[in-house]
């Protein structure tokens, strides 16, 4: 497996005039306007001819240990032994992609599968349903991915497969054959308060927290940051069961509604399940990517490879100016000799010890690759 990282922005364009011969997968994580312009899509194809160009809008990027805002990473692949299938799926934002899924995954090769990558649209798709479909039609296969950004904006992401950027768009890219790859993900949030019933919800809005509106709920506990909702909201997600045994699942805020004084978050909220509020610091956030990057590197036993990288854009904002510590923690523990690429998204896909995929907020999710030799 052979690795390209290059990089554009709008001050000097791209950074270098060689590209990597015989590429067959290139990954593009953009947090900017020209991801969405046929020129940037035209440039890719006359630099990788020969290759699947997949990506996603982003809510910042990561090339190596280096984080980045306004600009495009674009990680080319090239494999030597193994292979990737990748499909396109056009969903309707307001359908429950059960029949989609199973449709465009009819024909999805399942031999010689070793892993699937996904990259969703962040705003107009379900990602519950999206995350429930996947976990169907490709039931004990490991999967991880991300939903799209668009910074701390959220006004629009998009997803680019072979072709111009487009919302509603969901890709799935399979590995196959002689290759290698372990997963995971990290969290480093804990619960505070009372834990409440939601009594009132839909998909993915909460109207109520134990009878109570709730927004009031919300703005009660963050007091001074209240005045900063949403966007203060991402450092206070909510931890959510289904039934009292369940392990929780972890979602973040995106909007609120004064006129009805509801929530909106990152993914379904089922009536009846409970929640609590959850905070963080950056010392659990460090430690959480500690662990779990070490355990990663224990169980996968290569020593040069792949990190892909999807990570919430809450992390982000908690860890702030020193979010490129978690990067370097990464490093730190692969070597020289795994490249690190990712972006920060809206929301991460991951399936542990091939249990069916979730869709994670306010999580790293990690994903090895090495080729076999």
């Amino acid at each position: 497996m052979k690795l390209q990282q290059i990089s554009w922005n709008n001050q000097n364009g791209w950074d270098t005039t060689n590209f990597l011969n015989d590429t067959n997968l290139v990954l593009v994580f953009a947090d900017s306007d020209f991801f969405y312009k046929e020129e940037c899509y035209q440039a890719l194809a006359s630099f990788y001819p020969n290759a699947d160009i997949v990506g996603c809008s982003t809510a910042g990027n990561i090339r190596d240990t280096k984080i980045s805002s306004d600009n495009l990473t674009v990680l080319a692949i090239h494999f030597e032994k193994s292979w990737i299938h990748s499909v396109k799926v056009d969903l309707d934002a307001s359908s429950n992609h059960e029949s989609e899924m199973q449709q465009a995954l009819k024909d999805f090769p399942k031999e010689q599968l070793k892993h699937c990558f996904v990259l969703s649209d962040g705003l107009d798709i379900n990602a519950s349903d999206l995350a429930q479909s996947l976990s169907l039609e490709l039931d004990n296969f490991s999967i991880t991915g991300g939903l799209a950004g668009d910074s701390d904006r959220f006004n629009k992401t998009g997803v680019m497969f072979n072709g111009l950027t487009r919302k509603n768009q969901v890709v799935l890219i399979g590995f196959y054959g002689p290759i290698h790859v372990t997963s995971g993900f990290s969290t480093g949030w804990t619960e505070f308060g009372a834990e409440r019933r939601v009594t009132r919800s839909h998909k993915n809005t909460v109207y109520e927290l134990d009878h109570e509106p709730a927004l009031h709920v919300y703005k009660r506990y963050l007091g001074e940051l209240a005045d900063q909702l949403p966007s203060s909201g991402l450092r206070f997600p909510l931890s959510i069961r289904r039934t009292e045994e369940e392990a929780p699942i972890i979602r973040t805020l995106l909007g609120i509604n004064q006129e009805d004084q509801s929530l909106t978050f990152a993914g379904d909220i089922p009536e009846a399940s409970y929640a609590r509020l959850m905070k963080t610091n950056i010392d659990r956030l460090l430690e959480s990517t500690q662990d779990r990057i070490t355990e990663l590197k224990h169980q996968h036993q290569k020593n040069q490879g792949l990190c892909l990288v999807v990570s919430c854009v809450g992390r982000r904002l908690v860890l702030d100016q020193i979010a490129e510590e978690e990067m370097e923690l990464i490093a730190s523990e692969l070597g020289d000799d795994f490249s690190i690429s990712g972006f920060y998204s809206y929301g991460e896909f991951a399936s542990h010890h091939l249990q069916s995929c979730q869709l994670h907020n306010q999580t790293s999710t990690i994903t090895l690759i090495t080729e076999d030799e």
